[in-house]
């Protein structure tokens, strides 16, 4: 599980908490020098995405309610980010 945000003021730094098995939740800081940081949190959603439709191809189980709910809520987000519209 990831969560991310991207701070308008604050355009070099990306933070986001992620979960683990072995240290449970932790909050990571990148520094991302010249502006960048947006282009990082794009980039990870892209990867999420590419990742979780990977996953849906591989499973033979129709998708649940939750499922779709996910897949809706992981394309308004992209939609968010590559317009700059908050969510």
């Amino acid at each position: 599980m990831c969560g991310c945000v991207f701070v308008q003021d604050m355009t070099d730094f990306v933070a986001y908490v992620a979960k683990d098995d072995v240290q449970g939740r932790a909050c990571h800081v990148i520094e991302c020098g010249g502006g960048l940081a947006q282009d990082v949190i794009t980039t990870i959603g892209q990867a999420f995405e590419l990742r979780f439709k990977n996953y849906l191809a591989q499973r033979a189980v129709p998708l649940s309610v939750q499922t779709r709910c996910v897949r809706l809520l992981l394309t308004v987000r992209t939609y968010a980010t590559h317009t700059h519209t908050p969510v």
